[in-house]
């Protein structure tokens, strides 16, 4: 406990290089899967501060310990960071330019889809963000947030569109017959094939 406490200091504090060197040990006890309610109570604040903040790799360092504390599947950690809106800033950041960040939201988004009980206006408001940026270069895991959201069929009335269904069939096809190499990327279709599948399962498919 002593030695998050002083973890926290630094990254709350103004020495960017101390804040780094931080970050990459918070990420380090993140993945260990020890206490990881504790840390999110400590340094969640913190760390969604620097997800809307100027700096890029602060930004991506506190993603990569949100990253791994989402991914222990602990409830309470997860209920934790909602309750210090974490969501809202992730879904701001999911609409960036920057690519690293991009992915590494989706990434604790997804996370929060499979362990946590999202629902409501959070739900809506990440359909429509994940539809409208859906293209050929994509982020992974986006396509497995989407896959997630489209396991909902309350969520298809938002999720279903001709052109979602058509970009994904794009870049599938471009997977299988037209890239230089020959081998399917199989990271890009399987979430592709399962969504179209919940796609076609659900009430939108009969229109």
């Amino acid at each position: 406990d002593g030695c998050l406490h002083a973890l926290v200091g630094l990254i709350s504090g103004s020495d960017w290089n101390k804040q780094i060197l931080a970050l990459y040990c918070l990420a380090n006890l993140a993945a260990s899967d020890t206490k990881p309610v504790n840390i999110a109570r400590s340094s969640g604040p913190y760390l969604i501060t620097h997800l809307s903040g100027s700096n890029t790799q602060l930004c991506e360092l506190s993603c990569s310990v949100l990253v791994n504390l989402t991914m222990s599947g602990d409830n309470q950690t997860q209920r934790v960071l909602l309750d210090q809106e974490i969501f809202p800033n992730l879904l701001l950041l999911a609409q960036s330019d920057n690519n690293n960040t991009k992915e590494l939201s989706y990434q604790v988004m997804y996370n929060l889809l499979t362990h946590s009980d999202l629902e409501g206006e959070s739900l809506n408001s990440l359909t429509e963000v994940v539809t409208s940026q859906v293209d050929r270069k994509c982020p992974i895991h986006q396509l497995w947030v989407l896959f997630s959201l489209s396991s909902n069929q309350m969520l298809h009335g938002t999720l279903y569109s001709p052109r979602l269904v058509d970009t994904l069939v794009q870049v599938a096809t471009y997977e299988i017959f037209q890239k230089c190499d020959s081998r399917p990327l199989v990271k890009v279709l399987t979430p592709i094939v399962r969504i179209l599948g919940n796609l076609a399962a659900g009430p939108g498919s009969v229109e």
